[in-house]
């Protein structure tokens, strides 16, 4: 049997360890994709004031990372406790460790503060899915902190590439409208403007860049996380690309082709955005979904 040819670095001509590139040079080539991100979609306005949402992953920790290399001085992260016994206590060490060793400012704010609820808490008596109570609680906590001007999410072009389909699935046209390298239908002062600088990075390329620079990271999943829909998407969408190499980045390239027109389109049906009666936060309705589901979850959570 031959020997299998050994991989070459087409920068330098070097051992290639990832996407044949070296060490030295995929580093650069993703630096230079990040950047190119930021600066094509106009992601970071000049001196703004930069929030980073990290749970301790190696996304959330590279895009903090970077942010923070790039705008020294304007970056601040913010870390979320949501309640889940062996799993972010464990994480929330890895946020610790790594600001305090990049010097990058942290604020950590729980569930159990601002709602006097956890995921642990409310588990026993849900009858939807936990990450949908998450991702409420979630959003809510991370748009109060508007003394920022954006906020920093460390979604890669799998994790979008996973929110198209299931937005398509769910036939959730307005959603899709508020995907894109800067998220959201309109920018108000209501909400704090979202941003993904790793919008055309793979999962595998945000990888290998974090294990490059020793990130350190637990790689503790969510318990709950099997019983969600996006893990059921996200695993059919790796079986078909094993299948069809390219699939996800065709999925992303054709998305954003197509955003302009959605976004016109979801601005036709747009009829605006009135402030929660409980809490004065952005809601659509007379409450807001995060005081909604206080209001349904406490009476439950006490009576257990």
């Amino acid at each position: 049997m031959e020997k299998s040819e050994k991989l070459i670095c087409t920068e330098c001509r070097e051992k290639a360890v990832i996407s044949n590139f070296c060490r030295d040079h995929f580093i650069k080539y993703f630096e230079k994709k990040v950047n190119d991100c930021i600066d094509s979609y106009n992601l970071v306005p000049a001196n703004a004031k930069i929030l980073v949402g990290v749970s301790g992953g190696k996304d959330s920790l590279t895009v903090l990372y970077l942010l923070n290399k790039r705008f020294p001085g304007q970056v601040t992260a913010y870390a979320v406790d949501e309640g889940i016994s062996g799993y972010r206590d464990k994480t929330l060490k890895d946020v610790d460790s790594f600001c305090s060793k990049y010097k990058i400012p942290l604020i950590k704010e729980s569930f159990e503060g601002q709602f006097d609820l956890s995921i642990d808490s409310v588990y026993p008596v849900l009858k939807q899915k936990p990450c949908s109570v998450c991702g409420v609680f979630r959003r809510y906590l991370l748009n109060k902190h508007r003394e920022f001007d954006i906020l920093a999410t460390g979604h890669n072009l799998d994790d979008e590439a996973q929110s198209i389909v299931m937005n398509l699935l769910k036939n959730q046209v307005s959603f899709l409208a508020k995907l894109g390298p800067k998220s959201g239908l309109i920018e108000s002062e209501s909400f704090l403007q979202r941003i993904k600088p790793l919008y055309f990075c793979t999962e595998k390329e945000v990888m290998a860049y974090a294990f490059l620079h020793s990130f350190k990271n637990s790689f503790v999943e969510c318990p709950h996380a099997k019983v969600s829909f996006r893990i059921q998407v996200r695993d059919g969408l790796n079986n078909y690309e094993y299948k069809n190499p390219g699939t996800k980045k065709r999925i992303v390239e054709n998305f954003i082709n197509l955003l302009p027109s959605l976004k016109e389109k979801s601005l036709v049906d747009y009829n605006g955005i009135s402030k929660c009666s409980n809490c004065g936060e952005a809601s659509r309705n007379h409450l807001c979904k995060a005081c909604e589901l206080v209001g349904k979850l406490k009476p439950l959570v006490i009576l257990q």
